[in-house]
């Protein structure tokens, strides 16, 4: 006989699952794996972003990419993995199944729960329905394809339960930021109708979430917000290279303002890593993670770290290199030179 907390987290689950279309691997995985907070009422998450595993001169830049994943996640114990995109690199080579069966088989090996948004460089060249194939064998894995009406698929919701069974105390937005496009910056951007599902999903979910809910947003592309907050807002962290922003904006940050997201997180970019905050959103980038991708001498590749806790709306984070060593964080002010590792 099930007890009233596992009732109310089945009830709740099928309420999420309701918001997002019926996947029946996300549905298993969710069961599987009820998010919450720990005895000490704090949620871990690392957010990976950029390995881009598999391409055919890897070798042994993939397993250094394995070390690095496998001593942070030892090193910070993590109730769930996130990764923001370009996981595999050129889809759909030769080396990209084996490629993505390895990466599931070490994902799930770790008995921790692992996410993913697409990058753009993940569904290249056979599309979403080919990774999303893979994934299906996954175990651990709480990534779904999200509602079938929307043209970029990978949009969801993972709800955290307060240790408390007092209902949802954060919630973790996955979204899809695109691939190429025409547009000036040459990247695709999250579409008005994945906003609409936000907005619709962030209203269903409101009689379920408590008064003091963080919520987090996870996509690869960032928003040309990033560059607005670096000119105008104290950062923190490294600016490295240009910001490689969406190619349009269709009200993905104003809906995040409205909503009260409390932190994006992206990567992309792969030798940026700062952080500031724009009307109450603040925007993050990830540590680059992977051997294979572009990097700059001296820039360790690591993740980033991020702690909630139940109750109390926001999050802290930090960047933990793959020496061990947490990553300094320089202060940038506008109109002061870049700081430089």
């Amino acid at each position: 006989m099930k007890r009233p907390f596992a009732l109310f987290c089945t009830a709740l689950l099928l309420v999420v699952s309701g918001c997002l279309g019926t996947i029946p691997l996300g549905e298993r995985g969710r069961a599987a794996h009820v998010l919450r907070f720990d005895d000490n009422g704090v949620f871990t998450i690392v957010q990976f972003t950029d390995t881009h595993l598999g391409s055919r001169d890897a070798g042994l830049r993939d397993d250094s990419t394995y070390a690095l994943l496998d001593s942070i996640i030892r090193w910070e114990n993590p109730d769930l993995i996130v990764l923001t995109g370009d996981i595999v690199r050129f889809a759909w080579e030769p080396q990209a199944v084996p490629s993505w069966r390895r990466l599931i088989a070490f994902f799930d090996s770790t008995g921790v729960p692992w996410a993913f948004v697409h990058g753009n460089h993940d569904a290249e060249v056979r599309g979403y329905a080919a990774v999303d194939s893979l994934i299906a064998t996954a175990r651990n894995c709480l990534y779904t394809s999200g509602p079938d009406s929307l043209n970029q698929p990978g949009n969801y919701v993972l709800p955290v339960l307060s240790r408390k069974g007092r209902g949802v105390s954060a919630l973790l937005w996955c979204m899809n930021s695109g691939a190429g496009s025409s547009e000036p910056s040459g990247y695709g951007w999250i579409r008005a109708n994945q906003v609409k599902w936000f907005r619709a999903t962030s209203e269903r979910l409101k009689t379920q979430t408590q008064p003091n809910l963080t919520q987090l947003a996870f996509f690869h592309i960032p928003f040309a917000q990033y560059q607005t907050v670096w000119d105008a807002r104290t950062c923190t962290g490294y600016k490295n290279e240009k910001v490689c922003m969406q190619g349009k904006d269709e009200g993905a940050f104003a809906a995040f303002v409205e909503y009260r997201v409390n932190g994006c997180f992206v990567g992309h970019d792969h030798t940026n890593d700062y952080e500031g905050t724009l009307e109450d959103v603040t925007l993050c980038y990830g540590r680059a993670s992977g051997y294979r991708g572009y990097g700059k001498e001296g820039f360790l590749r690591g993740a980033r770290v991020i702690k909630i806790k139940d109750g109390v709306r926001g999050f802290t984070s930090h960047i933990r290199l793959a020496d061990g060593s947490l990553a300094e964080r320089p202060v940038h002010t506008p109109g002061t030179a870049l700081p430089t590792p």
